[in-house]
């Protein structure tokens, strides 16, 4: 048979994905908006390594103080495009 592929990593892997999922449905992000994403998850820290305080965007590292300011972050196109791109 044939040898083994090498394994990709994960940001590899990721790339890969978006780069499948761009071509399988049209979705005009801006390119200011989706550097800021894509800079933003560069510094990304799993969840299971944080001590995460009540209210807290471990995607965004963005701390709420209220319910209220935490639905309106997570209802905001920055938070939902890291979102789209973190998964």
């Amino acid at each position: 048979g044939e040898p083994p592929k090498p394994k990709q990593s994960k940001k590899r892997k990721r790339e890969k994905l978006a780069e499948s999922n761009n071509s399988k449905k049209e979705h005009n992000m801006s390119e200011g908006l989706k550097d800021a994403v894509e800079e933003m998850l560069q510094s990304y820290v799993p969840s299971s390594q944080l001590d995460r305080p009540p209210l807290y965007c471990r995607i965004c590292k963005h701390q709420s103080t209220t319910m209220s300011e935490f639905e309106a972050h997570r209802k905001t196109e920055l938070h939902l495009e890291a979102v789209k791109l973190e998964k």
